[in-house]
């Protein structure tokens, strides 16, 4: 019995994997090849429910990003990066600090707007958690309105169904959430004024806005832009829209901290040094048809001009190689749900025969958001939230008698209270982005030199696990070197220790 309940749970737990693909696969799959047929009853009840239950997922999800506003940690270990750059960008610190590599390690391959929106979100007075998290769901609430008023049909609606096994991504304070209104805000406007020729400039605005989140940002808007426009794309139109994205896009560098020459290293090191891997691309590519299923099934779409709908097959291509880049995933499809969601036939123009296909795999996509829910945020929210909250409040005590400590990181099992390094005063050392420059090539030698010679006088270590034994997230390998567990071991030693830290003192700087 005990096999069988493992076997389940093993079962439901891949339910998700790569957005739920393979499970709404292999469920139509069973359906064709044993010939299993839906009652039009049954039917007519699926196509109100799709119509409906978008809607409460949208409302799901939103109440669960308000609970999360309160969850004293985060769940993804590039949120407290976001929240270390807007903080430095408040401090009139460089979110790009030059060379790159050098100590702590801060800066990411984003553009600066995600830092820049913390910035100003910071400045506001909410406590750091609660505010760093603020601007990823108010950018999903305006996605979730905007994507509701576009279209009532229910293959429309049932195609957002998509957005929810990405969980976490569609309100976290990362660029995703708000590219995917970016997104939707470029549909909405220009289903509206589709005619009006200040189009591909006001969308140019948006790309810039988005590729300032993320280089290749623009791709999603210019892909919304090819989907509602009425008329063929010309080069007229493509100049305009990219002269003002082009535009929009350095606005974002004119804050005095914020260097786009700095910017350019950090993005030309990951251009040079990451490489592509050949399953991440394979897995968007899996997702990227994935997407094309409800297409297949129905063999029609939203009539386009045929020159815009090759460019926008070659932009979610090319979308997918993107992906493949070391340390990114097929999520990097999740903006263009909407656009796909958009050039879907509306109900009345498919032939009720091709219904039923359509009404299983929408049915599955229920399946995987509401199991994405129970995994991504009830199970693991409601099993640490007490010891988080602890452990924040061990960290703020600390802070208050040690202004100048300095977070560590010990193994995968305790670098969730590396996260509350946000809450320490002094600039920390970036784990996350260690991770994406370890890849490109950077050392760990500039930790040792600061170790060694007590620069880092005082260091907040998490109890669970041996210091600086993590893995790097994306190769799998020691992030560290065994000099740096070598020279922590012989310049430090157990100054007090709490409940979920330890504080280390520098041997030299404490005599």
């Amino acid at each position: 019995m005990e096999k069988i309940f493992y076997l389940i749970k093993s079962l439901i737990k891949q339910i998700n994997f790569i957005g739920g693909s393979v499970f709404c696969f292999f469920v139509i799959s069973i359906f064709i090849l044993f010939k299993i047929k839906i009652k039009d009853r049954i039917s007519i009840f699926f196509k109100q429910l799709f119509r409906n239950f978008s809607e409460v997922l949208f409302v799901i999800f939103i109440i669960t990003g308000i609970i999360y506003l309160f969850y004293p940690n985060f769940l993804n270990h590039v949120e407290p990066t976001i929240v270390t750059l807007g903080l430095a960008l408040k401090k009139g610190e460089a979110v790009y600090p030059v060379p790159v590599g050098s100590y702590p390690y801060n800066g990411i391959l984003y553009g600066p707007a995600s830092f820049e929106i913390q910035m100003i979100f910071q400045s506001l007075g909410i406590p750091v958690l609660t505010g760093s998290k603020l601007p990823g769901l108010i950018a999903f609430g305006i996605s979730s309105f905007m994507l509701l008023k576009i279209r009532k049909d229910w293959i429309y609606r049932g195609y957002l169904l998509y957005l929810f096994s990405f969980g976490l991504m569609l309100f976290w304070n990362r660029p995703d959430s708000f590219l995917l209104s970016i997104v939707a805000i470029t549909l909405f406007i220009n289903i509206r004024f589709a005619q009006n020729k200040y189009i591909p400039l006001i969308t140019g605005i948006f790309g810039g806005i988005a590729s300032a989140l993320k280089m290749h940002g623009f791709a999603y808007v210019f892909a919304a832009y090819l989907a509602t426009t009425h008329k063929k794309i010309s080069l007229k139109d493509i100049m305009l829209f990219y002269n003002s994205c082009i535009f929009s896009f350095f606005c974002f560098f004119l804050h005095k901290d914020v260097s786009f020459g700095g910017f350019w290293l950090y993005i030309t090191s990951a251009l040079t040094e990451h490489g592509l891997s050949f399953s991440l691309w394979l897995e968007s590519f899996i997702y990227l048809v994935f997407l094309g299923l409800p297409f297949i099934i129905i063999r029609r779409f939203k009539k386009i001009p045929v020159i815009n709908t090759f460019l926008l097959t070659i932009v979610e291509f090319l979308i997918t190689i993107v992906a493949s880049k070391h340390g990114n995933g097929f999520y990097h499809l999740l903006p263009l749900i909407p656009v796909n969601a958009f050039i879907t036939l509306d109900n009345g123009r498919v032939k009720d025969k091709r219904y039923n296909l359509l009404a299983i795999l929408y049915t599955c996509l229920i399946i995987v958001s509401l199991i994405t829910v129970v995994s991504d945020f009830i199970l693991p929210m409601g099993k640490s939230w007490e010891r988080f909250s602890d452990a924040k409040k061990e960290v703020i005590s600390i802070s208050k008698k040690i202004p100048d400590a300095i977070m560590g990181v010990t193994d995968e099992h305790g670098y969730p209270y590396s996260f509350l390094r946000v809450l320490l005063k002094n600039r920390q050392i970036d784990y996350a982005s260690f991770m994406d420059q370890k890849i490109a090539g950077i050392k760990d030698d500039a930790l040792v030199e600061n170790l060694s010679i007590c620069n880092i006088c005082c260091i907040l270590m998490p109890n669970k696990g041996e210091p600086f034994t993590l893995k790097n997230y994306y190769t799998s390998k020691p992030l560290f070197s065994d000099k740096v567990r070598h020279v922590f071991a012989e310049n430090f030693f157990l100054s007090e220790k709490g409940r979920y830290y330890s504080v280390y003192k520098c041997k030299a700087k404490d005599k």
